[in-house]
């Protein structure tokens, strides 16, 4: 499924797939201190990591859900803030595009 409505280059329209999108969220994610796709701290293979994006495509835009662990004892409204915020940035900075909303679920505590 191609992203980028609006997106052209001298040379003519440039599509980004969804796998893209996914993976620049979930490289997001894990770049940001505190969360992570698993309770264990363990390292995720790109297919792994792709398992806990949802990327929807909307007429307005793109919605990103994924459901994280928080580390414990970290504030859970800080730590999401960051993440929605990382994701964001990238998304703008790679992709010049905002997406319509980063919902984020918090499924558990990392101990």
């Amino acid at each position: 499924m191609p992203y980028g409505n609006g997106m052209n280059s001298t040379e003519g329209a440039v599509n980004v797939s969804r796998h893209v999108v996914e993976m620049i969220a979930a490289v997001a994610v894990k770049e940001t201190k505190h969360v992570s796709f698993t309770q264990e701290d363990t390292k995720l293979s790109e297919r792994a990591l792709m398992k806990h994006v949802k990327v929807d495509e909307t007429e307005e835009g793109v919605v990103i859900q994924l459901a994280v662990f928080v580390a414990y004892g970290q504030s859970i409204i800080k730590t999401v803030t960051a993440v929605q915020e990382r994701i964001t940035q990238d998304m703008d900075t790679m992709l010049a595009m905002t997406p319509l909303a980063v919902n984020v679920k918090v499924v558990g505590i990392q101990l």
